[in-house]
């Protein structure tokens, strides 16, 4: 169980096929696992969404819906129908509940899926570093990679963590003078620059 399946039980409480004990459960396991924050603030925001939305996701769940129309767009400005947008959808049930800010709107037809992206992630425990390691390698389509290596620490330990950590990294020939990357940021604006035709 992982975060597709929280994903997919949250979805299937605006049917009523799934339940709120099925999504805390989802949001338990979830929590402390991988090697960022991702999977805990995912369990965070799922857990205070059924909190905050509990009058709604009743009503969802007798099949009543919430009274909310779908309106089958995502309302983004400056968009022409001829340029493609990537969106992510654990973030849009398509109802349309930005328009409001954002008064013109762009086709759902109009989405580009993003991808693929060659992702390889391996935890180990260094014999010389003594603490767990989670490396993730992203080769990009055009040959492009970056290798992010992260470990987890209490936070009183953070400053110490991270200067064994380099001094590991410097004692391996790696070299830490190179500007740093997100992997996501990196991916986000290969495709942003493929999807405008750059």
């Amino acid at each position: 169980m992982g975060l597709p399946d929280l994903a997919r039980v949250f979805v299937g409480m605006s049917s009523g096929a799934t339940t709120v004990d099925q999504v805390r459960a989802a949001a338990g396991f979830v929590k402390g696992r991988g090697a960022c924050s991702h999977p805990d603030g995912t369990a965070r925001f799922a857990l205070s969404a059924i909190e905050v939305f509990a009058d709604d996701i009743a009503a969802h769940s007798h099949g009543d819906g919430c009274g909310k129309a779908v309106k089958g767009i995502l309302p983004l400005p400056g968009y022409a129908k001829s340029r493609r947008l990537a969106v992510d959808w654990t973030r849009c049930d398509g109802h349309g509940l930005c328009a409001e800010l954002f008064p013109e709107g762009i086709e759902l037809d109009a989405l580009a899926i993003l991808g693929p992206i060659f992702v390889l992630k391996l935890a180990f425990v260094p014999k010389q570093f003594g603490r767990k390691l989670v490396a993730e390698g992203w080769q990009y389509p055009d040959g492009s990679r970056i290798l992010e290596l992260s470990t987890k620490c209490a936070p009183a330990e953070m400053f110490q963590v991270a200067a064994e950590g380099r001094a590991y990294l410097a004692r391996h020939g790696v070299d830490l003078s190179g500007e740093q990357q997100t992997k996501t940021r990196t991916a986000l604006e290969y495709f942003s620059e493929h999807l405008d035709g750059g």
